[in-house]
């Protein structure tokens, strides 16, 4: 029996791997070799992900995106010594680790039923739960975590990516992919165990679903599954960022229905369609209703106890506590800066600009701030430079409500973000919406003045592509 060279390869590789595995069990202990263990086996469970997702319909991004998974391992071990080595482990994802790694191990003895690792508390409960139920099925490898937890982060990146492309027609794809796998901001964050990587998977399920419930190729019982499941742990962690996704999807919705009522085509007139959708939007907005109560409750518990006192406080009152707060415990430190007062509708655009801008290099004070400088420059430089494509902005806002779920989303974060005060924490959590605001940067050069959006001018969008097959992300 003759072997060929794939054959030939994958035994060479599993002798070396079975090596390498050896040699780190002898002189590692479990928190690094776990790893090891661990890279295969995700890379194994992402190729069918992949498959399933973008091979039939994007096959040309399949390299992009498996080099992107490599780009997000090396932030991982980036941020690994980061944490562990620059800051010697004082940071928040050594403490998920103790908590997650307390938690495995009475499960694994007996001391602790398995409910208790199963993620049913909210804020920092959860994702110690999380991290627990984590390591109960791996072991309690602090190195094997971050590999899980930026994983998460991937694949909730992939979710974005898919139903992006999905819901804008003639999307530059290459550019979009490149700047999702890529761009140093979502290599580093959400690439340990904490809550910016849980976040980003559940916002990355709710922009998948709202990319199937407002684009043209509807796709509704699992779109709705897919946003409820999103919002619904999103808000169980950081009730702000579900609420900000839900207002988007909420008006994004309404856009919707305005256009399929005064649409033109055959296809849009049909009354099960606009049912349809008026049902979504009141659900929705029960959901945005339940969700914002839980965000001010989570956020300014202290007017509750204010309000049984007989001193009850306004919705407004409570909002501008929250930001108040926030403004005083984030700035901070030696990446602190002086936010925008929004307490003017009038200064709204410009703190929204500001928050999704910082820091610019002439900003920079140090070279930790140099990193996110540099970063941010280049890509407003890139944004500038690729003018013409805002171009599109407004007829895509016409005729995708997609986009302006996108642009909501983007610029309520802006908004509801500009109070915090310190560069560190601003870039963490802007990171989470930047596979939002980088569609911006990938518009259609070009709309054809009609209504049929399936002729697009960009030569990577002309091409013919095979019809999509069903699986998890189709």
């Amino acid at each position: 029996m003759t072997l060929d060279r794939r054959s030939v390869s994958a035994v060479i590789a599993g002798v070396i791997g079975v090596a390498v595995v050896g040699l780190s069990m002898s002189r590692l202990s479990y928190d690094i070799w776990g790893a090891v263990v661990l890279a295969p086996i995700v890379g194994f469970a992402t190729a069918p992900l992949i498959n399933l997702g973008f091979r039939d319909r994007y096959p040309e991004l399949v390299p992009f995106i498996w080099t992107g998974l490599g780009a997000k391992l090396v932030g991982t071990v980036l941020g690994y010594f980061v944490r562990f080595d620059a800051y010697g482990g004082n940071a928040d994802a050594g403490r998920y680790h103790d908590a997650g790694r307390l938690l495995a191990a009475g499960v694994r003895s007996g001391e602790r039923s398995p409910v208790a690792v199963l993620p049913t508390s909210t804020d920092t409960a959860f994702i110690e739960q999380v991290n627990g139920l984590v390591y109960a099925i791996v072991g309690s490898s602090l190195v094997g975590g971050f590999l899980v937890f930026a994983w998460f982060s991937f694949l909730g990146t992939l979710l974005v990516m898919r139903g992006v492309l999905d819901a804008v027609p003639g999307l530059g794809r290459r550019r979009y992919a490149c700047l999702l796998m890529f761009t140093p901001s979502l290599m580093y964050w959400g690439s340990s165990p904490g809550k910016e990587a849980v976040i980003g998977l559940l916002l990355g399920m709710t922009t998948f679903g709202a990319a199937q419930l407002l684009g043209d190729r509807q796709r509704r019982r699992g779109a709705v599954i897919w946003c409820v499941v999103g919002l619904g742990l999103t808000a169980r962690i950081r009730p702000h960022f579900a609420a900000i996704w839900a207002a988007a999807l909420v008006l994004a919705l309404v856009v919707k229905l305005v256009s399929e009522s005064l649409g033109t085509r055959r296809r849009e007139r049909r009354p099960q369609s606009r049912i349809a959708i008026a049902v979504m939007i009141a659900l929705a907005v029960v959901g945005f209703a339940g969700i914002s109560m839980a965000t001010l409750s989570r956020l300014d518990p202290i007017a509750e106890d204010t309000a049984t006192e007989g001193a009850p406080e306004s919705v407004t009152d409570r909002v501008n506590n929250i930001f108040e707060r926030t403004e005083n415990q984030t700035s901070q430190g030696g990446s602190n800066f002086e936010t925008v007062s929004i307490e003017n509708p009038l200064n709204w655009p410009v703190a929204a600009a500001r928050t999704l801008t910082r820091p610019l290099l002439i900003e920079a004070r140090s070279i930790a701030e140099m990193l996110p400088a540099i970063e941010t420059t280049a890509l407003l430089a890139l944004l500038v430079v690729s003018w013409s494509r805002l171009r599109s902005l407004p007829r895509l806002l016409r005729r995708q409500p997609f986009m302006v779920f996108v642009v909501l989303a983007v610029l309520m974060f802006g908004v509801a973000f500009s109070s915090i005060g310190n560069l560190g924490i601003l870039a963490r959590q802007r990171s989470l919406v930047l596979p939002l605001m980088l569609v911006l940067w990938c518009l259609p050069a070009s709309m054809p003045r009609r209504h049929d959006t399936s002729r697009v001018t960009r030569p990577d969008a002309a091409r013919s592509t095979p019809k999509s097959s069903p699986g998890v992300l189709a």
